[in-house]
C-alpha cells in the first residue's frame, strides 16, 4: 500500500489540462509502456478490467484471489516498484516527473493537481493500447481515496 501511495502522490503532480486525449494523457500512457511491458496478461487484464468497473479495487482484489497463490504473487511483484520490474518504474517515475515539470504550474494546488489528473486518466478511457495504464491509475486514485 505504501507504493501505490507514492505512486499516486507522483502522478497526481505530473499533470496537466486534459482534453479528451491530451498531451498528458498521451504522456501517462507513454510513461507507463515500459512497466506495461514487463507486465504478465494476467496482470494487463486484472488492470484493464480493473479500470472498467465501477469499484477499481474491489474489482482488482476479488479478480486476484481468484488466480492460484502463485499467479497472485507474481501480480503483485510486478506492480511494486521495488520487485522484479523495479528498473522499468525508476524509468517511468522520471518520465512522469518530467511531465509534472513540463505541464504543470507548481503553484497550483493540490486540488488542482488531482483534478488535472483524473482528467487526464480519464482521456484514457477508451484507449485500448493504454488499458492498463487507464486501469492502473484508476485503482491507485481509489485506493487513495479509501
Amino acid at each position: 500500500m505504501k507504493y501505490l501511495v507514492f505512486l499516486v502522490a507522483l502522478f497526481a503532480i505530473g499533470c496537466s489540462d486534459g482534453g479528451k486525449k491530451s498531451a498528458l494523457s498521451k504522456g501517462l500512457c507513454d510513461c507507463f509502456a515500459p512497466v506495461d511491458f514487463t507486465l504478465s496478461e494476467d496482470s494487463r487484464r486484472l488492470l484493464s478490467e480493473a479500470g472498467a468497473s465501477g469499484d477499481p479495487v474491489a474489482h482488482f482484489r476479488s479478480e486476484l484471489q481468484k488466480l492460484s497463490p502463485e499467479k497472485q504473487d507474481s501480480v503483485s511483484q510486478q506492480l511494486k516498484m521495488g520487485g522484479p520490474n523495479g528498473a522499468a518504474f525508476r524509468v517511468y517515475s522520471d518520465c512522469i516527473k518530467s511531465l509534472r515539470d513540463n505541464n504543470i504550474d507548481s503553484t497550483a494546488s493540490t486540488e488542482k493537481k488531482n483534478q488535472l489528473f483524473e482528467e487526464a486518466v480519464n482521456g484514457l478511457k477508451n484507449d485500448r493500447d493504454c488499458a492498463a495504464a487507464y486501469g492502473f491509475f484508476r485503482v491507485m486514485m481509489a485506493a487513495t481515496q479509501r
